[in-house]
């Protein structure tokens, strides 16, 4: 099948943190990006990490961090699509040819742990089998962390 590299982002302060990426090569094998740090407003893993806040909070936040790509109407209809459908995508993510679609992770007591991410070509970002194939993960995820 097709295969999508992945990450899973957690939020330190005003930080979101790669804590695992994994792209195909052969086997899924985790590669040298971990460790990163972005403003948490960056994205849809930020949008993911932070859908739990009002959209006025995140927007604040956003205007107290330091420039990044993502804008204010990206943040604001990201959150409306995590609480309408449980993930969020962004199209073409800066000078490369992918996309990011994102889904939060919650721990067993419902808050947000992390934010899981599919990194695709553009020319995938609307195959109608990636968000199913996204939330399946994450809860697979959960699933995972509930039994730690």
């Amino acid at each position: 099948g097709k295969r999508v590299a992945c990450k899973v982002s957690t939020r330190s302060g005003p930080d979101q943190v790669v804590a695992v990426r994994a792209e195909p090569s052969g086997e899924m094998q985790a590669i040298g990006n971990e460790g990163s740090r972005f403003p948490v407003t960056e994205g849809s893993s930020g949008a993911a990490l932070l859908a739990d806040m009002p959209p006025g909070d995140a927007l604040a936040l956003m205007r107290s961090l330091p420039k990044c790509q993502t804008d204010a109407r990206f943040l604001r209809s990201a959150l409306a699509d995590i609480r309408r459908n449980g993930w969020c995508g962004r199209r073409h993510i800066s000078n490369w040819p992918i996309s990011a679609l994102s889904a939060p992770l919650r721990s067993p007591d419902g808050s947000i742990a992390a934010a899981l991410t599919f990194i695709v070509p553009d020319e995938r970002f609307d195959d109608p089998a990636l968000p199913p194939l996204l939330l399946d993960t994450a809860r697979k995820c959960e699933l995972k962390m509930e039994n730690q």
